[in-house]
């Protein structure tokens, strides 16, 4: 099996040929109101347009306007960094018996992400690139040589970026041992700033990241081998809190690695929630890798897009990865990948906009176009017109459709509206996906769809749910349901796509894979 993948990898090389000899551009990915800009170089994100709560677009990713920019300044904006991401401590490690020494990039004795010329700077590949149908994507490949910075043996990695709906995008990476066991530890490296990138700091974004401990350092940054709790500490990001609350108590700003709380394996396991108040904007992250990098931009000094001065604290990473230095720590989880044993990072980005700068719902949000029935369960139009509103960024304004959709504020069983810091975001359930649009009186193609009631789209959701039961496999038979059910309106139709992919990133690292691949493929009407 071994020799069938390398082989595979061989002739997959043949047919792309050097990667070195591509040309430097830029390339584009659109869905709803996120667009997604790259470059080849370093294989990096560009640029992240999303709207606010007005529907105002604005970038949310720091980086330049220019390739020359972009190969001449190692900030590592947006950038895919390897072979191996993060410090390695004396620019060395020993595999199998051979001491490999690596190229000094950090400081005056380690390596950084992968030596100087590392992945984040050289020119990839575009092997395949899309932006029609409902996932638009793209695919970046690199073959690192034997030897390169000083890794051993010949790696082959692809990188796909994919938007899966108008709020939600994946990264998939990917890496194969050609003849040689070798390191691997691939993160993306881009710098948030969810105001704007020309915005000023991210000092009073709200953070949630889910990890109750770090690994601990030595002088040099790099970890020690033992792990701290962070309860009680300026790490301690375990409750949703501003950045600014505690950062005075560090020497200058977070650069830290978290072990995240779901454990090591393939598995989806929740990262960080941010959100920043003043734009509405909340970015949540999603990753199979067992620790994040929180990493504050401290000492950032240099121009930007547009010619933005970026200053200290102008951006956030959250770069998922395996833990730094642990080729050169036995009790880390191995970073080892052999040929035969490929190497898999998945990451999960969903965007929501909240309305009220006070972290609650409001009535901020953009009425809808197309008309609406004077009564819904129960309530007169005046009584819905009162209920504030929660807007998802593909609500804001979709320039495809021309429409304006909406979400209501969710009520609790004591009938008091729920603000998002009561109501869990990413914990979808059908009853949730369902009610804010079940009602909705519009047509799919040229078959009008009247409205239901909420208690039988709730039952047409839960069915829905048991055919999507792990290792069913079977949305289009959940689909056929909820159609004859007439739930598949045309924002229930959304609503229902991300009801599968919320369901199915609960249960396993296949979520990438599985929704991206069959279930939104499988979904289409």
């Amino acid at each position: 099996m071994a020799k069938i993948i390398v082989l595979c990898c061989l002739i997959i090389l043949a047919a792309f040929g050097s990667v070195n000899a591509q040309k430097i551009g830029f390339y584009e990915l659109r869905k709803g109101n996120i667009t997604l800009k790259f470059t080849n170089w370093g294989a990096a994100i560009v640029s992240v347009i999303l709207p606010d709560r007005n529907g105002k677009l604005a970038d949310v990713a720091l980086g330049f306007d220019s390739i020359q920019e972009y190969e001449t300044n190692k900030r590592n904006f947006g950038a895919v960094v390897g072979r191996v991401a993060n410090r390695i401590k004396g620019a060395q490690f020993t595999l199998n018996g051979t001491v490999y020494k690596l190229i000094v990039n950090d400081g005056t004795n380690n390596t950084i992400h992968g030596g100087p010329q590392g992945f984040a700077h050289v020119v990839w590949n575009v092997t395949a690139h899309s932006n029609v149908g409902h996932t638009p994507y793209i695919v970046f490949t690199y073959h690192s040589i034997d030897g390169d910075q000083g890794f051993p043996g010949d790696l082959l990695v692809t990188v796909r970026y994919a938007l899966i709906r108008h709020n939600l995008f994946s990264i998939t990476m990917k890496a194969v041992a050609l003849n040689k066991p070798t390191p691997v530890n691939l993160a993306q490296h881009v710098y948030w700033n969810l105001g704007g990138h020309d915005s000023g700091d991210i000092l009073s974004n709200v953070i949630q990241i889910f990890g109750s401990q770090i690994t601990a350092l030595d002088s040099e940054f790099i970890p020690t081998g033992k792990f701290e709790p962070v309860k009680g500490t300026p790490y301690d990001f375990l409750e949703p809190r501003p950045i600014k609350s505690k950062i005075n108590g560090l020497a200058k700003g977070y650069d830290i690695n978290y072990v995240l709380d779901g454990g090591v394996g393939n598995k989806l396991k929740r990262v960080a929630v941010v959100h920043d108040p003043k734009s509405g904007r909340v970015l949540e992250l999603s990753a199979s890798a067992p620790g994040v990098q929180f990493f504050t931009a401290n000492s950032l000094n240099m121009t930007g897009k547009g010619g933005f001065g970026y200053k200290p604290h102008a951006g956030l990473c959250l770069e998922t990865q395996a833990f730094p230095n642990s080729v050169n720590q036995p009790n880390f989880p191995s970073t080892i990948v052999s040929p035969g044993k490929p190497y898999e990072h998945n990451m999960l980005f969903k965007v929501i906009i909240y309305v009220d700068s006070n972290q609650g719902c409001t009535d901020a949000a953009p009425r809808p176009a197309h008309p609406r029935p004077t009564r819904r369960h129960g309530r007169d139009a005046a009584d819905r017109a009162s209920v504030p509103r929660l807007a998802a960024s593909r609500h804001v304004a979709d320039p495809d459709s021309g429409r304006r959709g909406q979400n209501r504020c969710r009520r609790g069983r004591n009938g008091r509206r729920r603000g998002p810091n009561q109501a869990d975001a990413t914990q979808i359930r059908p009853t949730r996906s369902v009610s804010a649009v079940s009602a909705i009186s519009i047509n799919i193609g040229r078959r009008p769809i009247r409205p239901i009631r909420l208690k039988s789209a709730v039952k047409i959701a839960g069915e829905a749910e048991i055919l999507a039961g792990i290792g069913q496999n079977r949305p289009k038979s959940a689909v056929k349901i909820a159609r004859e059910a007439e739930i598949l309106t045309s924002d229930a139709e959304e609503d229902f796509r991300f009801f599968f992919t919320a369901y199915l990133s609960r249960n396993g690292a296949e979520v990438i894979k599985y929704v991206d691949e069959r279930g939104m493929r499988s979904l289409e009407l």
